[in-house]
């Protein structure tokens, strides 16, 4: 939603307008910090303006955020009173053009609104606020979010999964002393996850099955190789799926081997795998919301 100059039948706090007289001032700041698959926004808010401050601490006005993504059909507001907030964007939720906006809206009817900072075409007079209308607007934030199709990124691709000889009922064996990480289940397992993973809609269930609880463990044994460990070196990191983590995390900002120091193997497993679980009751849920259809 591009925020375009237009006259407001009442005063309204902008940098395009002089409805207001200076101190009065309204702005935004935003940054940006990229975490894993997620990007978190911490936003803040400076105002200058006593009646609109009053406002707000009287819940009668409120900060308000509107993100929207033009090509995923993605949009969200943010209400708060606070000055300081954070929101993490989802990664599937942000593609090309990403337009962020401010203002401060009437929480609720406001009669006979005056303000002695209005300019002094206005400072005679008060307005009536309808729930909704605009009180001030800050500089919007715009960019151009394009992802680049990284084969390292795609943590699944740094498994293998095989077939052990054999029907019992035994749960899978993780090997990690190759290149890629290999993952070994019974014939009937193996022969399910061959069936399964030639559908698309199937591809997050079967990360939540098998690729997920096997990164768990991965992380595990690393965990505990820090502790053992004598020198910086690991035993693994000669391995390319080794050289894959490592890349995911400094690609986020972030140190493998600290990393393993400070979280719990399950977090950076949720993380790393941008929180598959949740992928995968969405991927169920619009599977039987196919069928329902039918």
């Amino acid at each position: 939603m591009e925020i375009k100059y237009k006259l407001y039948p009442y005063p309204v706090l902008w940098n395009k307008n002089d409805d207001y007289k200076m101190p009065s001032e309204f702005s935004a700041e935003i940054k940006t910090e990229e975490n894993f698959k997620n990007t978190k926004l911490k936003i803040k808010f400076f105002l200058k303006d006593k009646e609109i401050e009053k406002l707000i601490r009287e819940n009668k006005a409120e900060y308000v955020v509107h993100i929207e993504g033009t090509r995923t059909y993605f949009r969200d507001f943010i209400s708060t009173r606070e000055t300081e907030i954070t929101y993490d964007l989802k990664d599937r939720d942000i593609l090309g053009k990403l337009e962020i906006n401010f203002f401060i809206l009437a929480k609720q009817d406001i009669k006979g609104y005056r303000n002695d900072n209005f300019n002094e075409d206005y400072s005679s007079e008060a307005f009536n606020l309808k729930k909704g209308n605009i009180i001030a607007i800050a500089d919007g934030y715009k960019a151009n979010i394009e992802k680049i199709d990284d084969e390292l990124g795609k943590v699944a691709s740094i498994f293998t999964i095989c077939q052990r000889e054999t029907v019992e009922q035994i749960g899978m064996v993780i090997e990690m002393n190759d290149h890629k990480i290999r993952v070994a289940l019974n014939k009937t397992d193996y022969e399910s996850y061959c069936y399964l993973s030639h559908e698309p809609n199937k591809v997050e269930t079967i990360n939540s099955i098998i690729v997920f609880p096997a990164l768990i463990y991965v992380f595990e044994q690393l965990k505990l190789e820090e502790l053992k460990k004598s020198s910086n070196k690991s035993e693994y990191e000669d391995y390319n799926w080794y050289s894959s983590l490592e890349k995911i995390f400094r690609k986020n900002g972030k140190e493998l081997n600290k990393e393993l120091e400070q979280g719990l193997s399950i977090d950076l497993a949720q993380r790393v795998l941008n929180y598959p679980i949740e992928r995968a009751f969405n991927s169920l849920k619009i599977e039987d919301e196919g069928d329902d259809e039918e």
